[in-house]
């Protein structure tokens, strides 16, 4: 698939869907943030979501404090 194939203008809000998180990683794979819809802003991030950023990250997206890496997927 070329890249051609994949960029359109969607925004990225636009495809995700009411529930859904979406994760923000550099072009070097770094984690830079997390968005998370409007409604959901003070309830914790879903347990899959967070383990995933735990196991890949090392960040704890539930954790009381903000942490920062600088590890990447690679």
């Amino acid at each position: 698939m070329s890249n051609s194939n994949v960029k359109h203008s969607l925004r990225f809000p636009q495809a995700l869907g009411s529930t859904d998180y979406g994760l923000i990683i550099s072009q070097e794979g770094y984690l830079k943030g997390i968005w998370v819809p409007d409604h959901l802003y003070d309830e914790p991030v879903p347990t899959p979501l967070a383990e995933l950023c735990i196991r890949n990250y090392g960040v704890d997206p539930n954790a009381p404090e903000p942490q920062a890496t600088l590890r990447n997927i690679h």
